[in-house]
């Protein structure tokens, strides 16, 4: 029998029947109204006594069986063992199966057991044949889409860090080699935002075929996300990784696609290798080996491969290169949030109509090893890039909910695009919420446009969660791909935070001025609230307010710093 395919499970519980005039009438309107289904009464001969198909006559055309040999109805290859389940259900026994029709290709869930005839006693069996073909085949794409990039149709992170943890064990187990290597394209973003993203989509398809058709078919490819893609070499060493990682660099620096209307523009590669060693590494461990070895390629220059050695961090008593400082910023990271080494600075939002402090954007720095405080711009892309920004981003949460509940004071968080990915964040801040008795509409969360437009589900997800809790939302840097308006009335946001790249300059370019006046007239008739950054003088503040723009921040109206204790009665000197 053909049984290598999944079913969600045959029909079970089917009524006991007695063929009577009146109960057979009925049983045949049943069966025959029930879609994607063959239900089947057969005696001791094995002789088809009724069929009913539902939507399915055209494939067992009904009454054409009915005084046949059950046998008819099945291929030759399985015939037998079908065969055996009916005379069991003859004999008071119950089977259920899978079965695939060479015949018509359709494959079904078929229930046999014994049927009730009533006082005549006859033995009669029941066979409901349940067509899955359409649901297999659905389970079998969202498998797919489950393992697969929707871009390119290569492996996905998810499934590409399984395989890899899978070799692993293989190596642990019988001493296999391997080595995976981590490619990211040199100045992609220049491509999207020069050419548009439909053009960086078919760059993307177009470096993957390259990539594919310059690899072994036994070795694994995947798209991690973005420009982004990895390859796991089964069975090699050292030197036949870096052969294959040479290959690479070299075969993509001399490819080149064409825009529809513009020039030849070539491709560049930097690629991290790392190689399965002796130790009891994990996935992830090995994957950010070749992260950082990639990073290591990036600094020396791109279009070109970097190897990440132990004795890189380790061998040498003061860190000098890029591996080790990397991760030196890990540790300090993670050592910042073991020992509460991290410090919030506030920044004012000021009401351009009332001159008042709205609130403050909260800022995070770092405590350092001689107690200096460190910018983000030094730890956070690590943290990033490496894993520990969400809980960077819950421990800001935290002491933000603190600081709200002590002060009475409101406060913007900013939140990263990998927070947003996590299930249980909105449960978690709403547990600290209720455990400070704060009130959550004091508090809005920052997320950035580009966050928002890559995660759009997750986005809706999120603002919808946030806004049962009673919190506000904040759409950052909006205005910097400026291709995402349709967004904003499909997401719960309460405020768009325009660009500080249009409104520092915004007193002497028209442009500039243009772009805040669609996005405030934008804003205002969703409802929604305006927030510009970088207002750096006087002048740029009378033409934020004249604009009708809601709120500002900048260096003219304060600068980062410790949070007063109170900033409610804060007037600027913009009203004076």
């Amino acid at each position: 029998m053909h049984l290598n395919f999944p079913t969600a499970g045959p029909i079970t519980g089917w009524p006991v029947l007695s063929i009577t005039t009146e109960r057979d009438a009925a049983y045949r309107a049943i069966a025959a109204s029930l879609p994607d289904m063959v239900v089947t009464v057969f005696d001791e001969e094995l002789t088809v006594r009724i069929v009913e198909g539902g939507g399915l006559v055209a494939a067992l055309p009904g009454a054409a069986y009915e005084g046949r040999p059950v046998a008819e109805l099945l291929d030759p290859a399985c015939r037998e063992d079908v065969l055996k389940r009916y005379r069991l259900a003859l004999a008071g026994g119950r089977s259920e199966f899978a079965y695939a029709s060479a015949a018509t290709g359709r494959q079904y869930g078929v229930t046999v057991c014994p049927l009730d005839t009533g006082p005549s006693g006859e033995r009669l069996g029941l066979a409901v044949w349940h067509d899955v073909t359409e649901r297999n085949e659905v389970h079998r794409r969202l498998q797919h889409l489950a393992d697969h990039d929707a871009l390119t149709g290569l492996l996905n992170r998810r499934r590409f860090e399984q395989e890899v943890e899978h070799h692993l064990t293989l190596c642990r187990r019988y001493g296999a080699r391997g080595a995976v290597l981590l490619i990211d394209v040199d100045h992609f973003k220049y491509v999207n935002d020069t050419l548009g993203h439909s053009a960086g989509d078919e760059l993307i398809i177009q470096i993957a075929d390259a990539l594919h058709s310059r690899l072994r078919e036994s070795d694994l490819l995947a798209r991690l996300g973005g420009d982004e893609f990895a390859v796991l070499l089964p069975q090699v060493d050292e030197a036949g990784a870096q052969l294959v990682a040479r290959s690479l660099v070299e075969d993509l620096r001399g490819y080149a696609r064409a825009h529809r209307d513009g020039p030849l523009r070539p491709v560049t590669a930097s690629i991290g290798v790392a190689v399965v060693g002796a130790g009891r590494l994990s996935a992830d461990e090995l994957m950010t080996q070749a992260d950082l070895a990639m990073y290591d390629a990036k600094e020396a220059g791109r279009d070109q491969h970097a190897v990440y050695r132990d004795e890189d961090v380790h061998g040498a008593a003061e860190p000098t290169g890029g591996i080790r400082t990397r991760l030196r910023w890990l540790d300090m990271v993670q050592a910042a949030l073991d020992e509460d080494r991290f410090v919030l600075h506030g920044q004012p939002i000021v009401d351009l109509a009332t001159g008042r402090t709205h609130g403050h954007e909260l800022l995070l720095r770092m405590l350092g090893d001689d107690e200096q405080l460190i910018p983000p711009n030094a730890f956070l892309p690590v943290a990033e890039r490496f894993g520990l920004i969400p809980a960077v981003d819950r421990w800001v949460i935290d002491k933000a909910i603190g600081l709200a509940a002590d002060q009475g004071s409101r406060f913007s968080i900013n939140l990263s695009a990998k927070s947003l990915s996590q299930p249980d964040l909105v449960t978690f801040i709403a547990d600290h919420i209720g455990a400070a008795g704060v009130d959550p509409s004091v508090l809005t969360f920052e997320i950035t446009e580009t966050a928002a437009m890559t995660n759009i589900a997750l986005a809706r997800t999120f603002a919808e969660g946030l806004h049962d809790l009673g919190c506000r939302l904040s759409l950052d840097d909006f205005g910097a791909g400026f291709g995402t308006f349709s967004y904003l009335k499909h997401l719960p946001f309460d405020e768009v935070k325009i660009d500080g790249e249009f409104v520092s300059g915004c007193t002497h370019s028209s442009f500039d001025q243009m772009v805040i006046d669609a996005v405030v007239r934008m804003a205002a008739a969703l409802g929604k609230t305006t927030v510009a950054e970088f207002t750096r003088d006087r002048e740029t503040a009378e033409l934020l307010r004249g604009a009708g723009v809601t709120y500002a921040q900048g260096f003219y109206l304060g600068r980062p710093g410790p949070l007063p204790a109170d900033d409610a009665i804060t007037v600027h000197t913009l009203k004076q």
